[in-house]
This record gives structure tokens, C-alpha cells and sequence, in this order.
């Protein structure tokens, strides 16, 4: 064998040691990896419950705020109510006061005519 077939070999069996060795090395990272598929499964269970907590507690919240939303609903509705009872008994007022003043005119009038 000559030198450069030496070289050459040296040269492939160091390629062949260093894909080996990535090879293990992947496989280690995969075995790791994949190796406690049920551990892996248990935290995923463990965030969708903590998740679906989540949710449920948002729910309960939503549900809150729309009760108050419905008791300001009813609460805007008597508050109109009461505005629109209010118009109506200061334009009562006001028409009140207006045969008021026509009254007293009319009577200071006749009070001049016949004084």
C-alpha cells in the first residue's frame, strides 16, 4: 500500500468515526427525546387542563359582566323612564306657568280698567 493510499484511508476511517459519531449523537438526542412518550403525554394533559381552567374561570367572568351589563340595561331604562316623566311634568309646569302670568295679567288689566 502506498503512502497516499495510507492517507487516503486514514482519511475515510476519520470521516467514517466522525459520521458515526454524529449518527450516535442523534440518536442519543432522539432517544431523549422520544424516549418517555406517556411523561411527555401526562404534561400535555396537564397544560390542556390548566388551559381549559382557564377558560371556564374566563366564562364565569364573561358571565358576571353580562349580569351587570343586563342590571345597567334595566337601571338606563328606569333612569329614562323617569327623564321622560320628568319632561312631561316640566312642560305641565311650564304651560302652568305661562296661564299664571295670562291670569294675573288679565286680572292687574282689570283692575286698571275699572280702578
Amino acid at each position: 500500500m502506498t503512502e497516499d493510499q495510507k492517507i487516503i484511508l486514514e482519511t475515510m476511517k476519520q470521516g467514517f468515526e466522525g459520521v458515526t459519531q454524529r449518527f450516535n449523537e442523534i440518536e442519543e438526542n432522539f432517544d431523549k427525546r422520544f424516549n418517555n412518550p406517556e411523561g411527555r403525554f401526562d404534561t400535555l394533559e396537564g397544560c390542556f387542563d390548566k388551559l381549559e381552567f382557564r377558560v371556564d374561570t374566563q366564562e364565569d367572568r364573561l358571565g358576571k359582566f353580562e349580569d351587570r351589563f343586563d342590571r345597567l340595561e334595566i337601571r338606563l331604562d328606569k333612569l329614562d323612564e323617569h327623564l321622560k316623566t320628568l319632561a312631561v311634568t316640566l312642560t305641565k309646569a311650564t304651560t302652568d306657568i305661562d296661564w299664571i302670568k295670562r291670569i294675573r295679567l288679565w286680572i292687574g288689566g282689570t283692575i286698571l280698567l275699572y280702578s
